[in-house]
């Protein structure tokens, strides 16, 4: 469990790092690609949260997503039904954070034309995902904080 802890805090820590340079970056190829980086690792943050949870009900195979958790355990437990929930939730740090994956999938930065007009918002952009990355953080305390007491 340990392992993956270090593995998700660390794509967290790096995904934050990034988006604070990419506030800093003067050309908008370095700010869409630390953006998009960024972005990228948040999904990979979030793989790893999923595999804290697949680890608490002593799973041994690696999941990619939600649905494949629930269907690994056969049933919902209450985190999975949280997150099932902040999933549809829109603003929710996870429903931001699916939009922003799914983005990457479409042409130029998280779906934006790649111009130098995309460097408007950024600063804001920097600040959503900021609070995203705030809000997976806590989520993740109250997910460790609950299995220590388990």
């Amino acid at each position: 469990m340990s392992e993956a802890i270090s593995y998700t805090n660390q794509k967290l820590f790096l995904a934050s790092r990034l988006f604070h340079l990419s506030a800093r970056a003067e050309a908008a190829p370095d700010r869409i690609a630390q953006e998009e980086g960024a972005i990228a690792l948040l999904g990979l943050a979030y793989q790893g949260l999923l595999n804290e949870l697949a680890a608490t009900r002593r799973l041994k195979a690696r999941v990619g997503s939600l649905a494949e958790l629930v269907e690994q355990t056969g049933y919902e437990t209450e985190w999975t039904q949280r997150l099932q929930a902040l999933e549809r939730q829109p603003g929710s740090w996870l429903h931001e954070l699916d939009h922003g994956v799914q983005g990457l999938n479409r042409p130029g930065a998280a779906g934006r034309p790649i111009t130098d007009a995309s460097i408007i918002g950024s600063t804001a952009s920097v600040t959503d995902w900021t609070r995203v990355i705030a809000e997976m953080k806590g989520f993740l305390e109250l997910l460790r904080e609950t299995n220590q007491q388990n």
